[in-house]
């Protein structure tokens, strides 16, 4: 038992080491979510997550997936809907063991209300899956997305696991408000670059 607790917290630690060493290496916000979510699968064998942001309206959508067929990005969850966007509402984490959500997977992904010129994008997700966990991002109390991991086997989220994706979900939103505010920086100097250059 106490060397189990001692090679998972050397697998957490391992894990926090290398998100942070692709924070500090790179800016790009695909590439990094992307990195987190293969590492959870490497590290914990959680094959199936996906990383949603904050969107337009009363929406989260999806900006990175893992081990599904079809990405979905750019899928649409409403905010108080089903288990990610109850999470979102609540602002607190969402942990199912036993369920099946194909229904309200199904509805997820064509009951939204279609907007002007946008295709609708099915939210990717297991058609029978037994296990979920979402987990709101937030910064101070501000929400920024959700991270969903999910799973065909019943009970596989252990109290460790919430823990450690808790703290890889913290670790995440660090990393998308700092690319934010670097882009919105990166925007202002070029629009004052151009506002220069006008005179």
């Amino acid at each position: 038992r106490l060397n189990e607790k001692l090679e998972r917290k050397k697998k957490e630690i391992e894990i926090l080491g290398e998100i942070f060493s692709q924070i500090r290496s790179s800016l790009d916000l695909d590439f990094i979510l992307n990195k987190i979510l293969v590492q959870l699968d490497q590290y914990f064998s959680f094959d199936h997550s996906m990383i949603l942001l904050v969107g337009k309206g009363n929406f989260l959508r999806v900006v990175a997936s893992h081990g599904y067929p079809n990405k979905g990005v750019g899928a649409k969850v409403e905010i108080g809907k089903d288990v990610i966007g109850t999470a979102a509402k609540r602002k607190q984490t969402i942990r199912m063991g036993n369920i099946n959500m194909r229904l309200q997977y199904m509805l997820a992904g064509e009951e939204m209300n279609k907007f002007e010129d946008e295709i609708l994008i099915k939210l990717p997700g297991l058609s029978n899956p037994k296990s979920q966990v979402a987990i709101p991002l937030l910064k101070q109390d501000e929400l920024i997305g959700v991270l969903s991991v999910e799973s065909e086997v019943i009970n596989i989220f252990k109290v460790e696991d919430e823990q450690i994706i808790n703290l890889i979900a913290n670790q995440a939103a660090i990393v998308i408000q700092q690319v934010h505010m670097y882009e919105a920086e990166r925007q202002r100097c070029i629009l004052h670059h151009r506002a220069g250059r006008q005179h």
